[in-house]
């Protein structure tokens, strides 16, 4: 993994997440992007959730125990 991500993440990286190219997958990506539909959450620093509000509904958001019970804390 360590070898794959840092040749795809320049093309596509933000302050907004990435979406890895040529695949359906976002990373601490909450912004509507075509042909995306498998969503992760690395952690919950307010720069990895900046545009995911309580309204989320494009799909399951993949993260830890810990993160999940962190974000639905946030959103209570």
């Amino acid at each position: 993994r360590e070898q794959l991500l840092p040749a795809c993440l320049p093309a596509m990286a933000s302050s907004k997440g990435i979406v890895i190219p040529n695949s359906p997958v976002a990373v601490d990506r909450w912004q509507k992007t075509d042909g995306t539909h498998l969503y992760f959450l690395t952690h919950m620093h307010a720069d990895h959730t900046q545009g995911l509000t309580p309204s989320w509904n494009r799909g399951t958001i993949y993260c830890t125990a810990v993160t999940r019970d962190l974000l639905r804390h946030k959103f209570q």
